[in-house]
Parts: structure tokens; C-alpha cells; sequence
């Protein structure tokens, strides 16, 4: 598990870049690590530390299931680390992992569409809020029949919160476009909730 690799790393940390390094800066981090060796091992450990957390909730609710979150950062984190040498520091360590993350997801949920042909995978444990407007459990159901493409969107939007044009940067597309793709996941999501509604009474 993503816990178990931070733990690694944390110790290896602590054993070959000495005491107070927990103080160093992301961007200090990160050139650590592109030296590779001992040192940037124990420094990439430091990293999956700080940014486990935010990654598996937001993979969590872009696949629905915890441990296929889990397992998806582990693949992110191992990408990202193997494609260290490619990283221009052009923005923060986190959003190029949120660029990764975002990929190994699709790609994980095409493999499970694959493997489980019309079953939508469990969202019980989701914690997210789409402004409030629902309960947990009414809004874990309406995101879990969405296409992937809109509960990405919503997600990325309303979860990690990233304006339109850090969306539109991430999709390498327009602001507009970007608006216009959050516009029609937020009516899809309108109508599948009126959907599920009409499909109670």
C-alpha cells in the first residue's frame, strides 16, 4: 500500500539526509530526488509522505473504490519517480502528479470496465462534496453512474477544487473549452439525479 511505501521512504529519509530535512522544501525535495542514489530515494519517500493523502482521496472518487485507488497512486507515484529526469519544476510537484494521477485513472477504470462489463465499482467510501447540494450517499450514487470523462470533471472541479484554468492547462485545452466541459458534466450530473429521483417514487 501507498502507507507502506511512505513509511519506507520516510525511514530511509531520515537515515541519509539527517535530522531537520522534514523543513525542506518541495523544489528542495525534488532536486534531491533527480540525483537519485540513497539521498533521492529517501527524498522521492519524503514526497509520497506529504502527498498520499490528497492523491488516494482523489483517486478515490474518480474510481469509486479505495483499493483501486491505492493501487492507482502506487502506479503514479512509480511513474512519476521513474520520469523524474523529465520534470522541469514548471509548476508544483503536486500538479504534475495530479496530470499523472489523472491519466493512471482512466486507465485503471478502462481496465476495470473491461474486466466487470457493466458494473459500476463500489463508492460507499467516497468522501467528496459537489457544493453541498446532496447527502453523502444520494451524491456518491449520482457520481458513480456518470461517464468517467463528467465525474472527472466534477471531481477535479469541486473536490480538488482547481479553477478553469488550471482544468484548462491539465486538459490542454482552452478556458473556454474547459467551462463548456464542466457545463455539460454539471448537466449531466442534473439529469441523472433527476433520474435517480423520478426512479424512487
Amino acid at each position: 500500500m501507498v502507507s507502506w511505501l511512505a513509511g519506507v521512504g520516510t525511514w530511509l529519509f531520515s537515515r541519509a539526509l539527517g535530522p531537520g530535512t522534514e523543513q525542506l522544501s518541495e523544489d528542495a525535495l525534488v532536486q534531491i530526488a533527480r540525483r537519485g542514489g540513497a539521498k533521492g530515494r529517501a527524498a522521492f519517500g519524503e514526497l509520497v509522505l506529504r502527498e498520499q493523502g490528497w492523491l488516494v482521496r482523489m483517486l478515490t472518487a474518480l474510481l469509486g473504490n479505495q483499493g483501486d485507488a491505492e493501487d492507482v497512486a502506487q502506479e503514479t507515484f512509480t511513474k512519476a519517480y521513474l520520469a523524474l529526469a523529465r520534470y522541469r519544476g514548471e509548476g508544483r510537484f503536486r500538479a504534475w502528479l495530479r496530470v499523472i494521477g489523472t491519466r493512471e485513472a482512466f486507465n485503471a477504470r478502462r481496465r476495470i470496465r473491461e474486466r466487470l462489463p457493466g458494473v459500476l465499482p463500489e463508492v460507499a467510501h467516497v468522501e467528496v462534496a459537489f457544493e453541498g447540494v446532496l447527502a453523502h450517499a444520494e451524491l456518491v450514487d449520482v457520481l458513480s453512474r456518470l461517464p468517467y470523462a463528467w465525474r472527472e470533471a466534477l471531481v477535479l472541479r469541486h473536490v480538488e477544487g482547481l479553477t478553469p484554468p488550471e482544468l484548462a492547462a491539465l486538459w490542454d485545452t482552452s478556458v473556454p473549452a474547459a467551462k463548456m466541459r464542466l457545463s455539460r458534466a454539471r448537466a449531466r450530473f442534473i439529469e441523472v439525479h433527476r433520474e435517480r429521483a423520478g426512479g424512487r417514487r
